[in-house]
């Protein structure tokens, strides 16, 4: 056999996958712990004008698993005309952003290993075929270097919930839930994760508050959130694998017979001494305690009591139903503008945004177009949206004893943007 004029896959079906598994299949267990060809990301979204396209996918050609959900390796194959190192580089760039601490490269002649853990001496070398390290081999290797006692490790490898429907975390969503499990097992008490708006926070609240109620890590644990729909809708939907062992605290009455505490911040505080329901608790009642935040363009009203007119700037991808009711600014801006007018929903965002202020404010004697909610494109030169934003602002700014001059701009009759190509 000319081993050079075998393709890529072929190199990897005859040479690197035996090699990985081992002769009987003793070193990796095909089933659960080895994946081929994973996709873990769809593309960059590529937006040009009104063209929006996908950038290319990232694949890796093996991912290695000691658990699911914990992640240990990767590797890159090239077919027998390239190096054994000519996938490193590749293999180091997908370890990283999928933050495995072991990558490999491998022409079917033999695997080149960069051990991420390695903080002095070498952190390359060359591995014959057949001494590919196995599952257990690389997991000893790592929690060595997280430095994991054995209690350590059985918090590390505590499961992930599984309702069946087959629903794994996103790459990043992994990432953060591993990371802060393994900071929590190693001691640290105070852990700060930051993700933006539709990025699963309470799936990933959810999944780390689990492992460590699961593993008995953490028995008692409160989940605090700023808005009476959230709680509900994580008590209903992404907690509610918790079953009894959850309550809701409502009417700042305390029930300790249970595990999993949901509460809003201003259920257990307040201006007088009988709304402070937290002093009902001692101070080690709870032995995990997750406060989950406004998503970034959720938590803007901050600047309220600081501006004389507060205008919340959004975009049409804020504008969906189930992110609406989050947005503090709508409860206190007095005009709203959805900018990228010319993107795809955007009218859509116009009504809905439109509506939800309505309800805000209770206003339902107008209708929802009477809202001071404004469609712009302030990428475009003389936009009537622009323009009927401005106009709008103009009186009220007047009342506020702001001097104005005569306007030379004609008035618009829209409160949108009408010519929705930029130019």
């Amino acid at each position: 056999m000319n081993k050079k004029s075998l393709t890529e896959t072929d190199i990897r079906t005859k040479f690197i996958t035996p090699a990985i598994l081992g002769a009987a299949g003793e070193k990796w267990n095909v089933m659960t712990q080895v994946r081929e060809e994973v996709y873990f990301t769809k593309g960059r979204v590529i937006v040009r004008g009104k063209t929006v396209k996908r950038g290319e996918a990232k694949k890796a050609d093996y991912l290695l698993s000691y658990k699911p959900n914990l992640p240990l390796a990767v590797v890159e194959s090239k077919d027998n005309t390239h190096a054994v190192g000519a996938g490193m580089q590749q293999a180091l760039d997908y370890a990283e952003t999928l933050d495995v601490p072991f990558a490999y490269s491998s022409n079917g002649d033999a695997f080149l290993e960069h051990d991420r853990t390695v903080k002095n001496g070498p952190v390359t070398r060359e591995i014959p075929l057949d001494q590919f390290p196995s599952a257990e081999e690389l997991w000893v290797r790592y929690c060595a270097a997280k430095g994991f006692s054995a209690g350590q490790t059985v918090i590390a490898t505590q499961d992930y919930y599984d309702d069946g429907s087959k629903k794994s975390p996103r790459y990043y969503q992994l990432i953060a839930i591993n990371r802060t499990v393994d900071a929590i097992a190693r001691g640290v008490d105070r852990i700060l994760l930051v993700m933006a708006t539709g990025t699963g926070k309470t799936y990933t609240a959810f999944q780390i508050i689990w492992r460590l109620w699961k593993s008995g890590t953490k028995k008692r644990i409160l989940f605090l959130v700023d808005r009476n729909i959230l709680a509900d809708q994580t008590k209903t939907n992404d907690f509610k694998p918790f079953g009894q062992a959850m309550t809701k605290i409502t009417n700042r009455t305390v029930d300790k017979a249970f595990e999993i505490y949901l509460c809003l911040y201003q259920a257990v505080t307040g201006t007088e001494a009988e709304q402070n329901i937290y002093t009902q608790f001692s101070p080690d009642f709870f032995d995990l305690i997750v406060v989950e935040t406004s998503g970034i363009g959720q938590g803007d009203a901050a600047i309220v009591p600081l501006v004389d007119v507060p205008m919340y700037v959004m975009t049409p991808e804020f504008g969906a139903a189930s992110q609406l009711e989050k947005i503090d600014m709508l409860d206190f801006a007095e005009f709203v503008a959805i900018n990228k007018f010319d993107r795809k929903g955007a009218a859509d965002a116009l009504r809905d945004v439109a509506k939800q202020v309505q309800r805000n404010r209770e206003a339902f004697k107008g209708a929802p177009e009477q809202m001071p909610v404004f469609g712009t494109m302030a990428s475009r030169f003389n936009d009537d949206g622009v323009t009927a934003l401005y106009q709008a602002l103009l009186p009220r700014l007047a009342e506020l004893g702001l001097t104005l001059g005569e306007g030379r701009l004609p008035k618009v009759a829209t409160r949108h943007s009408t010519h929705q190509v930029p130019i």
